[in-house]
Order: structure tokens, then sequence, then C-alpha cells
């Protein structure tokens, strides 16, 4: 069930997945049929963990809908440059294999889903 919703199998209906930019790359290219919500944050980052719960109940919220993942700024520094992160915390939306939205900054549940659902 797992791989049927995800490349790498890490990321679960309902749940925020914790990935390495590796698994991130494959998520997006190995399955374009959904979106997939990046937040990008560094542990030292305030705002970062004011976001974590908010980003949690968004994405039982969206269930199966949208896979939402988080990439490590620091470890996966590649990556952050790569699709122009410049504030933290930022959210990537992609759809398709590609950027597609982006939003910096904590936000509560309900702007993150209407953030998503425009998309979806």
């Amino acid at each position: 069930k797992a791989l049927e919703f995800s490349v790498t199998g890490v990321v679960q209906p309902g749940m925020v997945a914790d990935v390495t930019g590796e698994q991130l790359d494959a998520e997006m290219t190995g399955r374009t049929d959904s979106v997939i919500v990046v937040d990008v944050y560094a542990t030292w980052c305030g705002p970062c963990k004011l976001l974590v719960p908010h980003l949690e109940s968004a994405a039982r919220q969206l269930g199966d809908q949208a896979r939402v993942l988080k990439l490590d700024s620091e470890k996966n520094a590649s990556w952050a440059g790569r699709y122009q992160v410049q504030g933290l915390p930022t959210l990537l939306l992609i759809k398709n294999g590609r950027i597609v939205d982006r939003m910096e900054g904590a936000h509560g549940a309900d702007a993150i889903l209407g953030f998503v659902q425009t998309h979806i």
C-alpha cells in the first residue's frame, strides 16, 4: 500500500515524512499524478518549529490527496539551493515533477490547506 502512494515507500497518507534530497527527487520524478508539499526547514529555526503541528494537521486533513514531506536544509543544502529556498520555513508545492508554488514563513493549518487545495 505504501508503495502505491509513495515511490520510496517513506511517505504515508496523512503523515509528514522527513526525507533526504535523493528521496525527494525520487518522489518528484517517479510519480507525477499527485501533489507534493515540501517543508524546507532547519532544526535551529524557531518559525520552522512553530509550523510543525500545523503541517501535521494539514497532512492529516489532506490524507491521500497530497504527499507531505520535510527536507532539512542543512543536511540537504544542495537541494535547498537548487530549489532557490531563500527563507525558512519554505513550503514548496510540486506538481507534475516541478515546483508550481511556494509559501514562506510559519502559517496555520487552514492557510496550508488553502495553499495546497488550489492545486489539487
